[in-house]
């Protein structure tokens, strides 16, 4: 469950109502639109699960209890908007949509939704017969993990299996078809790590049910409340690094988009910050251009802590694939890095010590790594996701909360460019 401060969208004045949002105020509006015998439980017992903003055109937030059974789908859209998508909702969920008028938005409730076809979670018997047939599990218990509107939904299933007994596995489902080939760049993978003197492991034996777009797999064993450390993380991104797949696409120029994305949010949520954003930008963009650029090599994509799990034997258990793609070993390493910073600035605890280990981190990356990354790169890289996945993330789910905090990612990005000067040959 989450707190999140609205303010930061009082600038936005396509969702004007969005800035005086609470979580009590939802509550309340939920509970006059829709009956109860819809909600698992009493409607204070809701909590916002998810967040994903985008300047300007929506706000979409999903609710759930403890519980998780009946999730809620709430989405804003511009003042009289909203009365027209209800109705659309209306002609394929009569029963599980509702217009909440006072805050211009349309809510879903479980299994209804705008782009996932949840029907399946719902129907007990038709699942049950799924996961037999795809895993030959006998399904005793299913629980929601996460639930992003209008993305994914995904749930663990424990069950058991008469040549194993007790299992637990994840089910996953798309709004889009995506998942096929997620599923097919795992097989490729997990293929490659089966020794167990590898650093890595992912997810064996994965299946995709295309009529449900639904993904299933195995759990991984994750060590309980174990910490991964960076040298870890590094030898486990330099294998990742070095498997190979035919089924996974070529990254696109995701910073160039990134940094339009990121300067369009601060740019109406906090406009005092543009011109430091384009200096960092420019200054980024004429130093990366004298440096050269690592060759491309298969990347997880999202390799934050999340994704990265502790396993029995030292092993790193890689999950979450659906971003698996061909592009430079910086991304993941910017990424990693960049997520451990921003936990730092989350907790408002110093990031200079941390900082002063990034060297060490290529360092160790590189004495596993088929082909090495110069460490001016790897800050230039740093410095632009502090700025753009790091900033946008924040935004869009509604985890930058003043621009304090902003502040912090800029000083970050302003440091690793600074430290990107230095001769490290």
């Amino acid at each position: 469950m989450r707190t999140t401060d609205f303010s930061i969208f009082a600038r936005d004045q396509n969702l004007p109502l969005a800035a005086d949002l609470t979580v009590e105020r939802i509550r309340d509006e939920l509970r006059h639109a829709i009956p109860a015998d819809l909600f698992d439980t009493d409607p204070d017992h809701y909590e916002i699960t998810n967040l994903r903003y985008k300047p300007g055109e929506k706000l979409i937030l999903s609710l759930a209890s403890a519980e998780g059974k009946k999730p809620i789908a709430l989405r804003m859209f511009r003042p009289g908007i909203a009365y027209g998508r209800f109705r659309k909702a209306q002609s394929y969920h009569p029963s599980n949509s509702f217009l909440l008028e006072d805050l211009h938005a349309v809510a879903w409730v479980f299994p209804a939704e705008r782009k996932l076809d949840l029907g399946i979670v719902a129907n007990h018997d038709r699942l049950s017969e799924i996961i037999e047939q795809h895993r030959g599990i006998t399904l005793e218990k299913f629980e929601l993990v996460h639930f992003v509107p209008e993305h994914t939904y995904t749930a663990r299933i424990e069950g058991t299996k008469i040549d194993s007994g007790s299992v637990t596995e994840f089910l996953k489902i798309y709004y889009d078809g995506s998942g096929m080939r997620t599923v097919s760049v795992m097989a490729d993978l997990a293929s490659q790590v089966t020794d167990d003197r590898a650093a890595i492991t992912l997810p064996t034996n994965a299946s995709y049910v295309p009529a449900e777009k639904m993904l299933l797999q195995s759990a991984l064993p994750r060590v309980p409340d174990a910490e991964l450390d960076d040298a870890t993380a590094a030898r486990a991104l330099a294998a990742f690094h070095d498997l190979k797949t035919r089924r996974a696409h070529w990254e696109k120029d995701i910073d160039g988009q990134a940094f339009r994305q990121a300067e369009d949010m601060v740019g109406l949520l906090f406009p005092r910050h543009r011109h430091e954003r384009a200096k960092i930008r420019a200054e980024i963009c004429a130093r990366s251009a004298r440096v050269e650029s690592p060759g491309r090599v298969l990347i997880h994509g999202d390799a934050h802590l999340g994704n990265m799990l502790p396993l029995p034997g030292g092993r790193v258990g890689m999950i979450d694939l659906d971003g698996t793609c061909w592009g430079s070993p910086n991304q993941d390493l910017a990424t990693y890095f960049g997520f451990r910073l921003w936990l730092r600035v989350r907790a408002n605890e110093s990031t200079d010590d941390l900082l002063d280990e990034f060297p060490s981190f290529i360092d160790e990356y590189n004495r596993f790594a088929a082909h090495p990354v110069g460490l001016t790169g790897a800050y230039l890289r740093l410095a632009t996701k502090m700025v753009t996945q790091r900033v946008r993330r924040a935004i869009s789910r509604g985890k930058l909360t003043d621009g304090a905090e902003l502040d912090s990612f800029i000083n970050l990005a302003n440091r690793c460019v600074e430290l990107s000067e230095y001769d490290y040959a």
